[in-house]
């Protein structure tokens, strides 16, 4: 039987696959259906109708996917003592600690982003965890200078994770620590309503190598201008105010096809990070270190190649002969040049530092 915490790591990762779905499939079929002449799919559809049958199967992923996690996973975890709160009640017991916790690495990082008459629409990026927080003026405060309605706080994953320990079994959603304290960041102003939001921007990059002076600097430029284009999806939460969804909905310049209401956790591949919080060995795969070729035991990985050819089965062999052939082959003078192609790359990738 799979643990608990691998089955949350799966269905982590057909999330982040579902997203990453959005950002390059839906988004080209979006920019065919704009063309004078929207090209028609081996099977005769036309991209509008390849969107719809992608909605009507996305909606029926995603209900599945709430129906494990709360039905499943998270009623599992919780017999097993592990806690994810997710109402006030559960939260109450902890208040001095989330005060603690709010005020010494929470609050200094909040800066909301206010919509008024010199305060356009902010330019929400991309895959960022948003509380879109509707406003109330205070009819005593006379020294406003700006009113605003509407505001838009982001939630801190990058600074403090997504999910905060409270003890070893018993974490929380970040965001129901921001939005428990919202009220006293808005002076002047009470809170009518708080609803968390996510957009999901065009992310298939046209890039022409052969036309591209300097193919890295082509490459940054396109990624700095990627929370500018186009929105392929909205998330919102279910029970969002209707008129403050519409005027989203207006401003993103996204249709009721490409609005997905969430009733329930949002950003589900940040369960990544929960499978690494909860330290419990028990609810994990045991862990399988890979086995080390002999035949690489010599330390000389081009004499052990030049011998004859190797073979390795990844994950089942170890990796490190990989790198070390790449880090000698960076540091030997009789090497003029490594091409390879790299899928993608982890923040503290072992084959690029073998390549510095």
């Amino acid at each position: 039987e799979t643990p608990l915490l691998e089955r949350i790591k799966f269905l982590a990762i057909s999330s982040s696959n579902l997203e990453e779905f959005f950002m390059i499939r839906v988004a080209a079929l979006k920019r065919l259906g704009e063309m004078r002449v929207p090209p028609r799919s081996p099977d005769g559809l036309l991209p509008a109708g390849q969107l719809a049958g992608i909605r009507s199967r996305v909606l029926d992923m995603m209900k599945m996917q709430y129906s494990i996690l709360d039905g499943e996973l998270l009623p599992g975890l919780l017999a097993a003592g592990v806690r994810l709160l997710s109402t006030d009640s559960e939260l109450e017991p902890w208040m001095d600690e989330l005060s603690s916790l709010y005020h010494d690495t929470v609050r200094p990082v909040l800066t909301p982003i206010s919509v008024g008459t010199t305060h356009p629409f902010p330019n929400l990026v991309t895959g960022r965890l948003y509380l879109a927080v509707s406003l109330r003026v205070d009819e005593a405060r006379t020294d406003l200078l700006e009113q605003c309605q509407l505001s838009f706080v982001e939630i801190p994953v990058r600074a403090n994770g997504r999910f905060v320990r409270l003890d070893p079994q018993t974490c929380v959603p970040l965001e129901l620590v921001v939005r428990m304290f919202l009220p006293g960041l808005f002076g002047g102003y009470s809170v009518a309503g708080a609803w968390l939001v996510k957009v999901t921007r065009d992310a298939d990059l046209d890039i022409e190598q052969d036309a591209a002076g300097d193919l890295l600097r082509l490459i940054e430029t396109k990624l700095t201008r990627m929370h500018h284009r186009s929105v392929v999806r909205l998330e919102y939460e279910q029970g969002m105010d209707e008129s403050l969804r519409g005027l989203l909905a207006r401003q993103l310049g996204v249709g009721e096809e490409d609005q997905y209401p969430i009733a329930g956790l949002f950003t589900l591949h940040d369960l990544f990070a929960l499978w690494e919080t909860i330290e419990r060995d028990d609810l994990k795969y045991q862990e399988q270190p890979p086995v080390s070729p002999r035949f690489f035991s010599g330390g000389d990985v081009f004499k052990a190649i030049a011998a004859r050819d190797r073979l390795l089965f990844h994950p089942y062999h170890s990796y490190a002969p990989v790198i070390e052939l790449l880090s000698q082959a960076a540091d030997d003078p009789a090497v003029l040049a490594i091409k390879q192609t790299l899928y993608r790359a982890s923040a503290n990738s072992s084959v690029i530092t073998a390549l510095e």
